[in-house]
């Protein structure tokens, strides 16, 4: 085996003070974590190479200029760097879901829906996802409201996804005893 190339902490340092500033500006795009958590991560890097770099150089003539800035306050984990707008996107966001065609479809379906048909739809979970965007506006979870901002885009594919397979499903009569399997509406769907 070859020897590990040493790390340079100076250039780490360098870059976990750019990952903050970053961070702390703009905020994060994780999808179930805080910035605040991220921030304080990022603290914790800074704090660790800042320490990895005093046992390297071992003398403080030898710091670099990196090394004196002053170490990232610790910041709450619940914050959010532009909760806001966060919120007041995932309020839009419910509104689109409320108001798409196929979730329209889905909840008019629902109570009619078998178990077979849920298992192979996800109809429930589906539904779901707009049920959990609504309480975590009404109760002011920022985490999942990021979620649907971030991944917009795949849950409104799921409620065409789950309308085309609920349709197919409807609309295709089965012989008795006959079973219909996610692979055999796939072809149907064209996919």
């Amino acid at each position: 085996m070859g020897k590990s190339k040493p790390v340079d902490w100076e250039q780490n340092l360098k870059e976990e003070f750019l990952r903050w500033d970053h961070l702390s500006q703009y905020g994060g795009s994780d999808p179930f974590w805080s910035d605040g958590v991220n921030l304080n991560l990022v603290r914790n890097h800074i704090i660790y190479s800042k320490r990895e770099l005093e046992k390297a150089i071992q003398s403080e003539e030898g710091l670099p200029e990196i090394y004196y800035r002053e170490t990232p306050p610790e910041v709450d984990e619940d914050y959010y760097v532009d909760s806001g707008r966060i919120r007041d996107k995932a309020v839009l966001i419910l509104d689109q879901y409320l108001n798409h065609e196929d979730f329209q479809f889905l909840i008019t379906v629902l109570p009619t829906i078998t178990k077979e048909e849920n298992k192979i739809t996800s109809i429930k979970n589906v539904v779901g996802y707009v049920t959990g965007l609504a309480i975590s506006i009404k109760d002011g979870d920022l985490s999942v409201m990021r979620r649907h901002v971030l991944g917009y885009e795949g849950y409104m594919e799921s409620f065409v996804t789950c309308a085309q397979k609920m349709k197919a499903l409807r609309s295709s009569p089965l012989k008795d005893g006959e079973q219909i399997s996610i692979f055999s509406m796939d072809r149907e769907s064209g996919r």
